[in-house]
């Protein structure tokens, strides 16, 4: 069927366009590793550790005051780096021992992980250069997915449009079909409609389907009250 090969086309579309803004977002909240830049820290090292958990996440100002206020009951190193997208970022290294007792105090503090992405942990300078090299690929992509999207619709608009109106006809059909007398292979359907409108009925329907329309005036059918009588 015709509007399933174009839904599945236009579906691999923004499939792959939904892909690359996930990863934009991921790529833009791993950006918090810049409050890391100046200092050298080897971030794979702890991220790989069988006995420390690293975390970076922010949270409010108002959360993070009142962390502050706790910090000798968290079993855990905090160091806040500062500003980040109107919140405030951490750096959290626990015990492995003691990770679900931090997690319990971190989410009492509405405390947000930002997920690492693994090919990105590594020294903060390095992993900077990383993200900002893969941020412009995928803004490309994104590019490129937006101007197909666009010829696209340019190119494939009018069948859209007519399949559009083939599946509005089709449901208008199957919801009325209790009203239809029909067979197998056949259907009657009577109804009213404007004679303006006629022509491009009858050319729409015997074109595109084995139909046959025909068409009476209402004095010939005086017999039934039309729902309607037109002015003039």
């Amino acid at each position: 069927m015709e509007l399933e090969k174009l839904y599945d086309s236009v579906k691999s579309l923004y499939n792959r366009r939904d892909r690359y803004l996930k990863e934009l977002d991921q790529l833009k909240q791993m950006k918090v590793i810049d409050l890391l830049s100046k200092v050298e820290i080897d971030l794979s090292v702890l991220h790989k550790s069988r006995n420390f958990h690293m975390m970076l996440g922010t949270l409010t100002n108002e959360d993070r005051k009142k962390l502050s206020q706790n910090y000798e009951n968290v079993p855990a190193t905090i160091m806040h780096l500062g500003h980040f997208q109107g919140r405030e970022a951490l750096l959290v290294v626990t015990p492995m021992a003691l990770k679900t007792e931090t997690d319990r105090i971190l989410r009492s503090v509405h405390f947000s992980p930002i997920e690492l992405l693994r090919d990105y942990i590594t020294m903060p300078t390095v992993c900077l250069e990383r993200l900002y090299e893969r941020i412009a690929i995928v803004k490309q992509e994104l590019k490129k997915i937006d101007e197909e999207s666009m010829s696209y619709r340019e190119s494939h608009g009018q069948a859209v449009k007519r399949c559009y109106s083939q599946l509005i006809m089709e449901e208008t059909i199957a919801g009325l079909k209790d009203n239809i007398a029909m067979s197998k292979r056949f259907f009657y359907f009577s109804g009213w409609i404007a004679e303006s409108d006629s022509r491009e009925m009858k050319n729409t329907l015997e074109n595109e389907r084995s139909v046959i329309i025909d068409f009476k005036q209402v004095e010939e059918v005086s017999a039934i009250t039309p729902p309607t009588l037109p002015y003039k």
